[in-house]
């Protein structure tokens, strides 16, 4: 190599490692080929991007939920969600079944600037606010007409337009720690005082009501009003032998952050009563629980678990004096052609002496679906004169419902207080305004124990001391004021039950199209 040629050893080097490679390369199998790398300053392939990219956005998404479920559970432990939407402590009862509208039940602080004058609000009955809005006045109504028509008819059943319930309702407030609610009902031939009472209302935790009201015995008698039913009446149990609206003394509230419900108080006893016919006043209590209400699951959160008991000593006259499957207690002798009776009390017989009954209940609110099922057990004491001497019976009674709905036009509901359809009917394009349309069923037992035949308090050759109900039906609500029902009602029974002279039958159906206005 000649000095000031440096370069030409350089390429006779380079040379041989190509001739080397090349050699190397010629015995192995020639590798699939590889992207080149870009050079510097060049944009890579539009493939090598695509990739790079959907490994970024995997990566960001895998980062974003677990962002998400560390949110979660801050956010479930240290705020929890907003309590359900209810109606006010007044009308918790269920008594009215509707609550008054947001905003228009703040009771103002007597030193906050009056308001420019009274309100007066239209959206649910007739309500009239005083200025500093610690006095209200409310008016409601409630209309039922509806058509029965039985299989088989004839004897005392007969077909019948009629009008179950005309209750006219009467509630306001006066200050800010005093209601009331005053209400009459025509039904069956019959006038009556229906509710008259007063609350105390204290706090959310305690309150306190007196008057006649309803006595808090079973979530489906307590909590739910004639106008809110699954079906158009209550399940044969509970219409047949709740302790019903009496006189007396309550104490209720929701505590636990409103995740439990109480009532407890004391209550004449009669069913139905206006007056008590001896000196002992009936203990009852109420539970209601709701645990779940402030979890993470939308599936749960109203998932009710509930029960009630009451006991008394009775010495009344009887009340009801036959047991039905298609309406309340009553002993109006109109009702004899509008509801099956199944077995009828001998009419010397009273009530005298022990009285206890007691109910366990689940509801469950998800979504459009309501699923409810209580058991119902107790026992009544009758009396039947003989001669001189009187004989008492302990006749226990035990008894179960069942009931599912469900909304197709997509409502939802947390209790059954109140249906507001999505879209209100309109009759000129009835499929854009449908209304809310609800199927439901309900199945219903109740059995009372043979000795009701055996002491000659019932004649088995007439009667049956059992009953199985099927209710099947479809409510329509064309708005939130108006309910159309149709409900087909069988019955079966234990044994043959009288229609009429020579006519027995062991079931009997009842097709019941029901038209509600409640405002």
């Amino acid at each position: 190599m000649r000095p000031g040629k440096p370069w030409r050893g350089g390429v006779a080097s380079l040379l041989a490692v190509a001739l080397l490679t090349a050699s190397s390369a010629a015995q192995q199998p020639a590798p699939e080929p590889a992207d080149p790398p870009p050079a510097p300053g060049a944009e890579p392939p539009p493939d090598m991007r695509l990739r790079a990219l959907e490994l970024q956005n995997q990566q960001l998404r895998a980062e974003l939920a677990d962002l998400s479920r560390r949110q979660d559970a801050l956010t479930r432990a240290v705020t929890p969600p907003p309590p359900p939407r209810e109606a006010p402590l007044g009308n918790t009862p269920g008594q009215l079944g509707r609550p008054i509208p947001a905003g228009l039940d703040a009771v103002q602080s007597p030193d906050a600037p009056p308001l420019p004058s009274a309100r007066v609000d239209l959206s649910q009955g007739v309500r009239i606010f005083s200025p500093d809005g610690q006095y209200r006045f409310e008016f409601h109504s409630l209309t039922q007409v509806e058509g029965r028509f039985f299989s088989p008819a004839g004897g005392q059943l007969a077909n019948n337009f009629d009008i179950p319930r005309q209750r006219l309702v009467f509630a306001g407030q006066v200050g800010p720690y005093f209601d009331f609610v005053s209400s009459t009902q025509r039904g069956y031939g019959t006038f009556d005082l229906f509710d008259a009472y007063i609350n105390f209302k204290v706090s959310t935790e305690f309150n306190v009501r007196v008057g006649r009201t309803k006595t808090p015995y079973s979530y489906e008698y307590y909590k739910t009003g004639e106008g809110d039913l699954l079906a158009n009446e209550r399940s044969v149990f509970i219409g047949n032998l709740s302790p019903n609206r009496q006189i007396g003394v309550m104490a209720f509230g929701r505590v636990w952050d409103e995740r439990v419900e109480y009532a407890a108080g004391l209550f004449n006893g009669p069913h139905r009563s206006f007056q008590d016919f001896n000196n002992y006043k009936n203990p009852f209590l109420f539970v209601n629980a709701r645990p779940f209400l402030y979890g993470g699951s939308d599936l749960l959160r109203y998932l009710n678990f509930g029960g009630s008991a009451n006991y008394g000593r009775e010495n009344d006259p009887l009340e009801p004096n036959a047991l039905r499957t298609a309406n309340d207690e009553t002993t109006a002798a109109a009702v004899d052609n509008l509801s099956p009776a199944f077995l009828r009390f001998n009419p010397n017989a009273t009530e005298q002496g022990e009285t206890a009954f007691w109910s366990g209940d689940t509801n469950w609110f998800y979504r459009g679906l309501t699923a409810q099922a209580q058991y119902n057990g107790g026992f009544l004491t009758y009396a039947l004169p003989r001669g001189r001497r009187v004989d008492a019976t302990r006749v226990p009674f035990t008894g179960w419902s069942a009931t599912l709905a469900y909304f197709l036009t997509g409502e939802e509901t947390t209790n059954r207080r109140e249906i507001v359809p999505l879209r209100d009917f309109d009759l000129r394009n009835p499929w854009a305004g449908p209304g809310a349309v609800e199927p439901f069923a309900r199945v219903a037992y109740i059995n009372a124990g043979a000795n009701v035949f055996t002491s000659g308090l019932a004649d088995g050759r007439l009667y049956s001391n059992d009953a199985l109900v099927f209710d099947n039906g479809v409510h329509w609500y064309p708005n939130r004021f108006v309910r159309v029902t149709f409900d087909w009602q069988h019955a079966s029974y234990g044994s043959r039950v009288q229609v009429s002279g020579n006519r027995f039958t062991d079931s009997t159906n009842l097709f019941w199209l029901r038209t509600q206005l409640y405002y």
